[in-house]
Order: C-alpha cells, then sequence, then structure tokens
C-alpha cells in the first residue's frame, strides 16, 4: 500500500462518521485516537516492543466488542489515556467519545482492524532500500 493509498482509506473511514453529523475536528481526532491505538497493538506484536498503553487501554481491549459494551469501554479507555502522564497524556488530553452511534464505532474499528498500519513505512523503507542496493552491487564477472 502507498501514501496514496493510504490517504483514500483514511478519508473513507472519516466518511463513516461525517456522514453521522461527527465534525471535521472530531472525526479526524477518533480516526487518530483509533489508530494510535492499533499501531501501538502491532508495535508489541510485530516488533516486540513493549506497549505504551496501560492494561485495560489497548486496542485488544475493545478490537471485539460491540455496541454499548464497546461504546462504554471505548469512553473509559479515552478518559485513562488522558490521564496518563508524559507523550500519552498529552496525545490523548481531554479525548473523548464523539461517536455517539455504537455500530458506526465497531464499523470505524472493524476497518482500522482490517488493516496492517505500523508495517507500511517499513515495508517502503526495506523496498527502497533493496532496490538502491541492489543497483549499486558490484556486477558479476
Amino acid at each position: 500500500m502507498n501514501a496514496q493509498t493510504l490517504v483514500a482509506k483514511v478519508w473513507n473511514f472519516a466518511h463513516v462518521l461525517r456522514d453521522q453529523g461527527v465534525s471535521y475536528q472530531a472525526y479526524i481526532s477518533q480516526i487518530s485516537y483509533l489508530l494510535f491505538l492499533k499501531m501501538d497493538e502491532e508495535r508489541v506484536t510485530q516488533i516486540g516492543e513493549a506497549s505504551m498503553l496501560p492494561d485495560g487501554a489497548r486496542w485488544s481491549d475493545i478490537k471485539d466488542l460491540t455496541g454499548e459494551a464497546l461504546s462504554l469501554h471505548y469512553t473509559r479507555l479515552l478518559e485513562t489515556l488522558s490521564k496518563q502522564g508524559g507523550i500519552i497524556g498529552a496525545i490523548f488530553l481531554k479525548a473523548q467519545n464523539e461517536i455517539q452511534d455504537p455500530a458506526k464505532l465497531r464499523r470505524l474499528v472493524g476497518l482500522i482492524d482490517s488493516e496492517v498500519w505500523f508495517g507500511l513505512a517499513c515495508r517502503s523503507t526495506l523496498k527502497a532500500t533493496s532496490t538502491r542496493d541492489s543497483s549499486h552491487a558490484m556486477p558479476r564477472t
């Protein structure tokens, strides 16, 4: 997936929220929060780094929930993260769930969960490095 495809996907996610009447700033914030949670999980699963998020406030805690349970847990998760110190607290400062329809939230979580986000930059960098390195290889004699 290239950068243009990535941007198109994120804007498609925004349509899910825009159609609900959520403001531009609110849906950008909600998508950003959800992507941050998903990418934190991918850092853990793909490269073995420790999660930056506390137990109970991670992607795995919401990705399989539905209905009011999802809405309630997502709201609590944002509240928990907004009270964290350091960069996490700064990112989630005053964060709140602005997605009132649990079905829309479920759809957005499902769309984000269906993609691998963290590896995109790594794969692009590796491909560019691989191509660059092979162009400087010594010719065979």
